[in-house]
């Protein structure tokens, strides 16, 4: 059991790390990912602006 609760836990360091660096959780950048559509902050703080 312990190591797969080793897995789960680096498993959800990576999904907090791509949670943080996108902005987006990463079902919506999988999906954002195939069709390439995911903004970066960046691209988000131009659409707020207008």
């Amino acid at each position: 059991m312990d190591k797969k609760n080793e897995k789960e836990e680096i498993l959800d360091d990576k999904k907090k790390k791509y949670r943080s660096e996108f902005g987006a959780d990463p079902d919506e950048q999988e999906m954002n990912g195939l069709y390439g559509m995911l903004e970066t902050e960046y691209e988000d703080k131009l659409h707020d602006k207008e």
